[in-house]
């Protein structure tokens, strides 16, 4: 009964993170950092500070670790654990209490649920850039070839995007019309999503997106 119980906790913990990753794509950067950093039990501090060391800018001017770190922990993505004076305490019970010595020490952690660890594997660049290639096997000529644009010309401007796919096939223009079913902006967007681009004055390659284009030589 317990084994049940608790893979039954793993698996709620691993559908939240992912439901929360798919409704909040901007905040997606930083609860992947937060579970990591939470792999073993870490003040809530040292995790926010990890998260912040490890997520652009760019992410955090939309929300802010400590924010994103409380919403996870509410969705007990990640576990919130107190203590006083060592000891440890239940986090709802000692936001209601007052009798709290006044040079009791209190501290707050946060560990990472087992099932939210499985979920953020599943989600790191790595893994969403090979579904991505799975998933639209039709468009990977397209995909690729931004990427080895990008690597070779250390970033692309949006006009040279525009250059790299003039071409391609894979912006299907309508029969009827003549309008392309698909623009070079949703190919980068598909590639950044996915963490193999950023955006840095250009668009530029990722570690992932480098990885990616070396198994595919």
């Amino acid at each position: 009964m317990e084994q049940t119980v608790t893979a039954t906790k793993e698996e709620a913990a691993c559908e939240a993170l992912h439901s929360f990753v798919a409704g909040n794509p901007a905040y997606r950067d930083i609860a992947l950092a937060l579970v990591r950093a939470c792999r073993e039990e870490r003040p809530v501090a040292d995790a926010v500070r990890l998260a912040e060391q490890s997520v652009p800018a760019k992410a955090q001017r939309l929300q802010r670790p400590e924010t994103v770190a409380s919403t996870l922990a509410d969705k007990d993505i990640l576990e919130g654990r107190a203590y006083v004076d060592g000891e440890p305490c239940d986090p709802a019970e000692l936001a209601r209490r007052d009798d709290l010595p006044e040079n009791a020490t209190v501290a707050y952690t946060l560990q990472a649920a087992p099932g939210a660890l499985r979920a953020a594997e599943a989600l790191q660049p790595k893994r969403r850039l090979a579904a991505l290639v799975d998933e639209h096997a039709h468009q990977k000529e397209a995909l690729v070839a931004i990427l080895e644009a990008a690597r070779e010309r250390d970033g692309l401007a949006r006009t040279d995007v525009d250059e790299v796919l003039k071409d391609s096939p894979a912006l299907e223009k309508d029969e009827r019309t003549g309008i392309p079913r698909y623009y070079p902006s949703y190919f980068t967007g598909l590639l950044e999503h996915a963490g193999g681009l950023v955006w840095n004055g250009a668009w530029r390659v990722t570690q992932p997106g480098l990885d990616l284009l070396d198994s595919l030589s």
